[in-house]
């Protein structure tokens, strides 16, 4: 939705008028990850409605047995 309005993730969830001051160490690594997020959105993009599907099952799994795993620990 955010890349449809063009503006940031953030401002879906966010009421302010300022825009957020990001911190410079996350700042640096979200710079690092955008090749991998722009290829990323664009083979996401690709994917049929079943295979999107499907990964976010998977996804969602592979959370769950980890969040399991935390708490046992």
């Amino acid at each position: 939705m955010a890349r449809a309005l063009e503006v940031p993730l953030y401002r879906l969830f966010y009421d302010g008028d300022e825009p957020l001051a990001i911190p410079g160490k996350l700042q640096r690594q979200s710079r690092a990850n955008e090749p991998d997020l722009s290829k990323f959105y664009q083979l996401f993009g690709k994917m049929t409605e079943d295979d999107r599907h499907l990964l976010l099952l998977m996804a969602r799994r592979m959370a769950s047995k980890k969040a399991a795993k935390i708490k046992r620990a």
